[in-house]
């Protein structure tokens, strides 16, 4: 879904900024909910205001919606021919692929100073190390952020 934002609404569209989306994209992780679907309505609501929040995620679930429906009818019977359960092992390989590929690409737009990359070092030990739940990882994190902000802007106020 990120590229497909991406393009869609920075590229053919130019309704954010990459920045935006990062934006929208962490707050998504922090929130309840699928992630395409909160960037959605963040993107509807800055365009179109509350009729936009309501609409744009009604249009970025449908699809895959129907696909799900359509799957469910007719992958079962056809997931036992050879063709279709090899050609599902290429699609596990792919999105595996189009993981890494994302996750690069927010580590590029979002990890830009030294306590970012110290940050994001950290959540990912305590997930995938010490198989901490990431519901906690991501709001001590966003605590942590928060008070890093906050300390620049206290900062800033005595000079």
């Amino acid at each position: 879904m990120i590229p497909m934002l991406e393009r869609e609404a920075i590229t053919k569209r130019g309704w954010v900024t990459h920045q935006d989306l990062l934006d929208y994209y962490a707050i998504g992780q922090a929130t309840p909910g699928i992630i395409a679907v909160d960037v959605s309505c963040f993107i509807g609501q800055r365009l179109c205001g509350i009729p936009g929040a309501i609409i744009a995620p009604l249009a970025v679930i449908s699809p895959g919606v129907i696909l799900m429906i359509l799957a469910g009818l007719f992958l079962p019977k056809a997931a036992a021919l050879p063709p279709v359960a090899h050609a599902l092992a290429g699609i596990r390989v792919a999105a595996c692929a189009m993981i890494v590929v994302n996750v690069t690409r927010i580590i590029k737009g979002s990890l830009k100073e030294w306590w970012t990359w110290l940050l994001c070092a950290a959540a990912f030990t305590c997930v995938a190390v010490l198989k901490l739940n990431p519901v906690w990882v991501v709001a001590g994190a966003a605590l942590l952020a928060a008070a890093v902000f906050v300390g620049k802007r206290i900062e800033k106020s005595r000079k």
